[in-house]
Protein backbone atom coordinates (compact mmCIF):
# COMPACT_ATOMS: atom_id res chain seq x y z
CA UNK A 1 0.00 0.00 0.00
CA UNK A 2 1.28 3.57 -0.71
CA UNK A 3 2.03 5.95 1.99
CA UNK A 4 0.08 8.42 0.18
CA UNK A 5 -2.62 6.34 0.17
CA UNK A 6 -5.88 5.39 2.93
CA UNK A 7 -4.41 3.93 6.22
CA UNK A 8 -5.02 0.42 6.57
CA UNK A 9 -7.99 -0.69 7.80
CA UNK A 10 -8.22 -2.00 11.14
CA UNK A 11 -5.53 0.59 12.61
CA UNK A 12 -7.83 3.75 14.73
CA UNK A 13 -5.21 5.32 15.47
CA UNK A 14 -1.55 5.31 15.23
CA UNK A 15 1.92 7.88 15.22
CA UNK A 16 4.44 7.25 12.83
CA UNK A 17 6.98 9.11 13.89
CA UNK A 18 9.91 9.98 11.14
CA UNK A 19 12.85 10.88 12.54
CA UNK A 20 14.58 10.82 9.18
CA UNK A 21 17.57 12.90 9.62
CA UNK A 22 20.91 11.32 8.91
CA UNK A 23 24.24 12.10 7.90
CA UNK A 24 25.16 12.29 4.35
CA UNK A 25 28.99 10.90 3.92
CA UNK A 26 30.54 10.68 0.33
CA UNK A 27 32.81 7.40 0.57
CA UNK A 28 34.62 8.65 -2.56
CA UNK A 29 34.99 12.25 -3.56
CA UNK A 30 33.62 15.78 -1.93
CA UNK A 31 30.63 16.58 -3.89
CA UNK A 32 29.66 19.39 -5.65
CA UNK A 33 26.68 20.72 -4.70
CA UNK A 34 26.74 23.82 -7.42
CA UNK A 35 23.08 24.02 -9.10
CA UNK A 36 22.32 25.82 -12.41
CA UNK A 37 18.90 27.00 -12.28
CA UNK A 38 16.57 28.14 -15.02
CA UNK A 39 16.20 31.65 -13.55
CA UNK A 40 16.26 33.40 -10.40
CA UNK A 41 16.41 37.30 -10.40
CA UNK A 42 15.96 39.07 -7.09
CA UNK A 43 13.97 40.00 -4.99
CA UNK A 44 12.83 36.50 -5.20
CA UNK A 45 9.86 34.31 -3.52
CA UNK A 46 8.80 31.01 -5.61
CA UNK A 47 6.45 28.83 -3.13
CA UNK A 48 6.21 25.50 -3.54
CA UNK A 49 2.52 23.85 -2.47
CA UNK A 50 2.39 21.28 0.12
CA UNK A 51 0.17 18.98 -1.26
CA UNK A 52 -0.34 17.04 1.47
CA UNK A 53 0.68 16.35 5.60
CA UNK A 54 1.18 12.75 6.07
CA UNK A 55 1.65 11.98 9.94
CA UNK A 56 2.06 15.53 10.26
CA UNK A 57 4.93 15.71 7.79
CA UNK A 58 4.83 18.00 5.11
CA UNK A 59 4.52 16.38 1.10
CA UNK A 60 5.66 18.31 -2.01
CA UNK A 61 5.47 17.30 -6.21
CA UNK A 62 8.43 17.20 -8.25
CA UNK A 63 8.75 16.53 -11.80
CA UNK A 64 11.77 14.57 -12.72
CA UNK A 65 11.56 13.73 -16.87
CA UNK A 66 8.56 14.66 -17.12
CA UNK A 67 7.26 11.71 -13.99
CA UNK A 68 5.89 13.90 -10.70
CA UNK A 69 7.24 12.19 -7.69
CA UNK A 70 5.29 13.05 -4.24
CA UNK A 71 8.17 13.73 -2.03
CA UNK A 72 8.86 14.60 1.35
CA UNK A 73 10.74 17.91 2.48
CA UNK A 74 12.90 16.62 4.98
CA UNK A 75 15.13 19.26 6.29
CA UNK A 76 16.94 16.09 8.56
CA UNK A 77 18.18 14.66 5.60
CA UNK A 78 21.91 16.09 4.37
CA UNK A 79 21.48 15.86 0.33
CA UNK A 80 19.63 17.13 -2.04
CA UNK A 81 17.34 14.13 -3.37
CA UNK A 82 16.41 11.01 -2.65
CA UNK A 83 14.60 8.90 -4.90
CA UNK A 84 12.87 4.93 -4.64
CA UNK A 85 14.49 2.14 -6.69
CA UNK A 86 11.69 2.10 -8.94
CA UNK A 87 11.48 5.93 -10.03
CA UNK A 88 14.80 5.89 -10.74
CA UNK A 89 14.92 3.19 -13.01
CA UNK A 90 12.12 5.04 -15.13
CA UNK A 91 14.34 8.07 -15.19
CA UNK A 92 16.40 7.82 -18.18
CA UNK A 93 18.63 10.91 -18.11
CA UNK A 94 20.21 9.80 -15.09
CA UNK A 95 24.49 9.40 -14.93
CA UNK A 96 25.86 6.91 -11.72
CA UNK A 97 28.34 8.89 -10.18
CA UNK A 98 29.41 6.91 -7.14
CA UNK A 99 28.43 4.59 -4.16
CA UNK A 100 27.82 6.18 -0.77
CA UNK A 101 27.48 5.49 2.75
CA UNK A 102 25.65 7.14 5.59
CA UNK A 103 25.10 7.06 9.41
CA UNK A 104 21.27 6.95 10.35
CA UNK A 105 19.53 7.68 13.76
CA UNK A 106 20.08 4.26 15.16
CA UNK A 107 24.02 4.78 14.91
CA UNK A 108 24.27 1.87 11.95
CA UNK A 109 25.54 2.63 8.40
CA UNK A 110 24.40 1.98 5.26
CA UNK A 111 25.16 2.23 1.49
CA UNK A 112 23.43 3.19 -1.37
CA UNK A 113 24.40 4.90 -5.11
CA UNK A 114 24.15 8.43 -5.79
CA UNK A 115 23.43 9.49 -9.40
CA UNK A 116 22.91 13.37 -11.30
CA UNK A 117 19.86 14.13 -12.88
CA UNK A 118 20.49 16.67 -15.26
CA UNK A 119 16.97 18.92 -14.29
CA UNK A 120 14.60 18.69 -11.76
CA UNK A 121 11.65 21.19 -11.49
CA UNK A 122 10.18 22.00 -8.52
CA UNK A 123 7.41 25.31 -8.47
CA UNK A 124 8.37 26.83 -11.33
CA UNK A 125 12.10 26.80 -11.32
CA UNK A 126 13.91 24.31 -13.22
CA UNK A 127 16.81 23.53 -11.50
CA UNK A 128 19.81 21.41 -13.42
CA UNK A 129 22.70 19.35 -11.92
CA UNK A 130 20.53 17.77 -9.15
CA UNK A 131 22.43 14.59 -6.69
CA UNK A 132 19.64 12.44 -6.27
CA UNK A 133 20.51 9.29 -4.03
CA UNK A 134 18.81 6.02 -3.95
CA UNK A 135 16.54 4.82 -1.39
CA UNK A 136 17.32 2.37 1.24
CA UNK A 137 14.34 0.55 2.40
CA UNK A 138 16.75 -0.43 4.96
CA UNK A 139 17.21 2.84 5.95
CA UNK A 140 13.66 3.76 5.62
CA UNK A 141 12.10 0.98 7.58
CA UNK A 142 14.49 2.14 10.39
CA UNK A 143 13.90 5.93 10.50
CA UNK A 144 10.21 5.23 11.60
CA UNK A 145 8.90 4.68 15.09
CA UNK A 146 5.34 3.33 14.13
CA UNK A 147 4.10 3.19 17.94
CA UNK A 148 0.37 2.50 19.14
CA UNK A 149 1.37 1.74 22.77
CA UNK A 150 4.26 4.10 22.70
CA UNK A 151 7.46 1.34 22.33
CA UNK A 152 9.76 1.48 19.95
CA UNK A 153 9.95 -1.24 17.10
CA UNK A 154 6.64 -1.81 15.78
CA UNK A 155 6.62 -2.84 12.47
CA UNK A 156 5.57 -0.42 10.04
CA UNK A 157 2.74 -0.55 7.81
CA UNK A 158 4.09 2.26 5.12
CA UNK A 159 5.28 1.52 1.27
CA UNK A 160 7.94 4.02 0.46
CA UNK A 161 8.33 2.32 -3.24
CA UNK A 162 6.28 5.31 -4.30
CA UNK A 163 7.87 8.18 -2.79
CA UNK A 164 11.20 10.39 -2.53
CA UNK A 165 12.86 12.95 -0.16
CA UNK A 166 13.98 16.96 -0.39
CA UNK A 167 16.64 17.63 1.76
CA UNK A 168 17.91 20.86 3.20
CA UNK A 169 20.99 20.80 0.46
CA UNK A 170 18.59 21.31 -2.86
CA UNK A 171 17.90 25.10 -0.65
CA UNK A 172 21.51 26.12 0.43
CA UNK A 173 22.51 28.13 -2.65
CA UNK A 174 19.07 30.40 -2.40
CA UNK A 175 17.40 30.41 0.87
CA UNK A 176 14.28 28.65 2.33
CA UNK A 177 11.07 30.15 3.89
CA UNK A 178 8.68 27.83 5.98
CA UNK A 179 4.72 28.76 6.18
CA UNK A 180 3.12 25.63 6.84
CA UNK A 181 0.06 27.64 7.97
CA UNK A 182 -0.57 28.55 4.57
CA UNK A 183 0.56 24.99 3.63
CA UNK A 184 3.79 26.43 1.92
CA UNK A 185 7.64 26.45 1.59
CA UNK A 186 9.21 29.28 -0.91
CA UNK A 187 12.63 30.26 -2.19
CA UNK A 188 13.06 33.32 -0.98
CA UNK A 189 16.01 35.66 -0.90
CA UNK A 190 15.05 38.08 1.77
CA UNK A 191 13.51 39.60 4.54
CA UNK A 192 12.47 42.35 2.65
CA UNK A 193 10.85 40.24 -0.02
CA UNK A 194 8.61 38.92 3.05
CA UNK A 195 7.76 42.10 4.08
CA UNK A 196 6.52 42.75 0.20
CA UNK A 197 4.53 39.40 0.87
CA UNK A 198 2.58 41.04 3.71
CA UNK A 199 4.62 38.74 6.37
CA UNK A 200 5.01 40.39 9.77
CA UNK A 201 9.27 40.10 10.02
CA UNK A 202 9.27 42.72 13.36
CA UNK A 203 8.05 39.71 15.23
CA UNK A 204 11.22 37.57 13.71
CA UNK A 205 13.59 36.68 16.21
CA UNK A 206 17.05 36.45 15.06
CA UNK A 207 19.83 32.97 16.06
CA UNK A 208 23.02 31.95 14.11
CA UNK A 209 22.52 29.42 11.91
CA UNK A 210 24.78 26.29 12.58
CA UNK A 211 25.70 24.52 9.59
CA UNK A 212 29.10 23.54 10.05
CA UNK A 213 28.04 19.99 11.47
CA UNK A 214 26.03 19.43 7.43
CA UNK A 215 22.90 19.71 9.33
CA UNK A 216 20.74 22.58 10.22
CA UNK A 217 21.05 23.61 13.44
CA UNK A 218 20.85 26.57 16.01
CA UNK A 219 20.89 27.45 19.81
CA UNK A 220 18.21 27.36 21.71
CA UNK A 221 18.14 28.35 25.93
CA UNK A 222 16.08 26.58 28.40
CA UNK A 223 15.93 27.19 31.77
CA UNK A 224 18.36 23.90 31.85
CA UNK A 225 21.15 25.83 30.11
CA UNK A 226 21.57 26.10 26.31
CA UNK A 227 20.59 23.79 23.52
CA UNK A 228 22.34 23.23 20.80
CA UNK A 229 18.88 21.50 18.09
CA UNK A 230 18.57 20.40 14.77
CA UNK A 231 15.68 21.55 12.42
CA UNK A 232 13.79 18.36 11.16
CA UNK A 233 10.68 18.82 8.93
CA UNK A 234 11.21 14.91 8.87
CA UNK A 235 10.37 14.42 12.37
CA UNK A 236 6.70 14.39 13.57
CA UNK A 237 7.86 15.14 17.03
CA UNK A 238 10.58 16.86 19.08
CA UNK A 239 12.96 14.70 20.80
CA UNK A 240 16.08 15.30 23.90
CA UNK A 241 18.99 12.95 22.99
CA UNK A 242 19.57 11.43 26.24
CA UNK A 243 22.15 8.57 25.20
CA UNK A 244 23.68 6.86 28.07
CA UNK A 245 27.15 7.23 27.27
CA UNK A 246 27.58 10.47 26.30
CA UNK A 247 31.10 10.44 26.11
CA UNK A 248 30.99 7.77 23.25
CA UNK A 249 28.64 9.59 20.49
CA UNK A 250 29.42 9.76 16.64
CA UNK A 251 29.69 12.82 15.33
CA UNK A 252 27.43 13.42 12.51
CA UNK A 253 30.70 14.78 10.51
CA UNK A 254 33.12 11.76 11.22
CA UNK A 255 32.23 8.32 10.39
CA UNK A 256 35.70 7.13 11.46
CA UNK A 257 34.02 6.24 15.32
CA UNK A 258 31.04 4.54 14.03
CA UNK A 259 32.94 0.76 13.53
CA UNK A 260 34.27 1.07 16.96
CA UNK A 261 31.49 2.00 18.42
CA UNK A 262 29.12 -0.31 16.64
CA UNK A 263 31.26 -2.78 15.18
CA UNK A 264 28.86 -5.10 14.35
CA UNK A 265 26.44 -2.70 12.87
CA UNK A 266 23.48 -2.78 15.35
CA UNK A 267 20.53 -0.82 16.14
CA UNK A 268 21.65 1.67 18.99
CA UNK A 269 18.59 3.52 19.51
CA UNK A 270 15.93 3.36 21.91
CA UNK A 271 12.86 6.00 22.39
CA UNK A 272 9.76 5.47 23.91
CA UNK A 273 7.03 8.03 23.42
CA UNK A 274 5.52 7.72 26.98
CA UNK A 275 8.70 9.12 28.70
CA UNK A 276 8.65 12.81 27.87
CA UNK A 277 9.87 15.63 29.52
CA UNK A 278 8.67 19.59 29.27
CA UNK A 279 10.39 22.60 29.18
CA UNK A 280 9.15 25.52 30.22
CA UNK A 281 11.65 27.87 28.53
CA UNK A 282 12.92 27.80 24.79
CA UNK A 283 14.69 30.73 23.77
CA UNK A 284 15.43 31.66 20.43
CA UNK A 285 17.38 34.83 19.51
CA UNK A 286 16.32 35.96 22.82
CA UNK A 287 12.61 35.53 22.04
CA UNK A 288 10.57 32.82 23.87
CA UNK A 289 8.43 30.47 22.03
CA UNK A 290 8.18 27.97 25.15
CA UNK A 291 6.66 25.67 26.63
CA UNK A 292 7.95 22.59 24.50
CA UNK A 293 7.22 18.87 25.04
CA UNK A 294 10.33 16.63 24.09
CA UNK A 295 10.48 12.73 23.86
CA UNK A 296 13.22 10.94 25.04
CA UNK A 297 15.78 9.92 22.43
CA UNK A 298 18.67 7.83 23.20
CA UNK A 299 20.34 7.65 20.28
CA UNK A 300 24.69 7.25 19.86
CA UNK A 301 24.65 10.37 17.33
CA UNK A 302 26.37 13.38 18.39
CA UNK A 303 23.17 15.65 18.55
CA UNK A 304 21.54 17.17 21.78
CA UNK A 305 17.92 17.77 20.37
CA UNK A 306 15.87 17.47 17.64
CA UNK A 307 13.35 20.21 16.62
CA UNK A 308 10.51 18.39 14.99
CA UNK A 309 6.86 19.36 13.26
CA UNK A 310 5.06 19.56 16.51
CA UNK A 311 7.18 22.79 17.57
CA UNK A 312 7.94 23.88 13.10
CA UNK A 313 3.85 23.88 11.98
CA UNK A 314 3.08 26.18 13.80
CA UNK A 315 6.25 28.99 13.20
CA UNK A 316 7.17 30.94 10.40
CA UNK A 317 11.05 29.92 9.99
CA UNK A 318 13.32 31.96 7.11
CA UNK A 319 17.08 29.93 6.69
CA UNK A 320 18.80 32.56 5.38
CA UNK A 321 21.99 30.45 3.70
CA UNK A 322 23.27 33.42 2.46
CA UNK A 323 24.13 35.29 5.28
CA UNK A 324 23.99 32.05 8.32
CA UNK A 325 20.88 33.17 10.15
CA UNK A 326 17.89 31.81 11.29
CA UNK A 327 14.76 33.35 11.96
CA UNK A 328 11.75 32.59 13.95
CA UNK A 329 7.90 33.59 14.79
CA UNK A 330 5.21 32.38 15.60
CA UNK A 331 2.71 32.25 12.92
CA UNK A 332 -0.29 34.61 13.23
CA UNK A 333 -3.05 34.87 10.83
CA UNK A 334 -1.94 36.86 7.96
CA UNK A 335 -4.88 37.38 5.53
CA UNK A 336 -2.88 40.04 3.44
CA UNK A 337 -0.15 37.34 2.56
CA UNK A 338 0.57 37.40 -1.03
CA UNK A 339 1.58 33.89 -2.08
CA UNK A 340 1.09 33.76 -5.46
CA UNK A 341 1.08 30.15 -6.38
CA UNK A 342 1.73 29.52 -10.03
CA UNK A 343 -0.44 26.86 -12.05
CA UNK A 344 1.85 24.14 -11.51
CA UNK A 345 1.44 24.71 -7.94
CA UNK A 346 -2.22 25.04 -7.55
Amino acid sequence: MSKFGRRTSGIALLTAVLLSFFCFFNSRQKQNNEHSISWIKRPYFEPIKITQFYSNLPYVEIDIDGQLMPAKLDLGFDGELCVPHQFMQAIHNKSFLHPVCYLGIRGKKYHSELYALPKIKIGRLNLFKTKAQLTSPEFEHDTILYTEDGVDGSPSPYDYSSGGTIGWKLFQHMNLFLDFNHAIAAFCDSLNTLILRGYPIESFSEAPLLINRNLIEFEAVTEEGPLRCVLDTGASYSYLNTYRCSTERISPKEMDFQPRLNPNNADLMAANQNDRIEFKSFECGQKEFGPILFRHLDTPLDIQAIIGMDFIASKLIFVDFANQKIYFSDAPSCPKVNIQLSKSNK
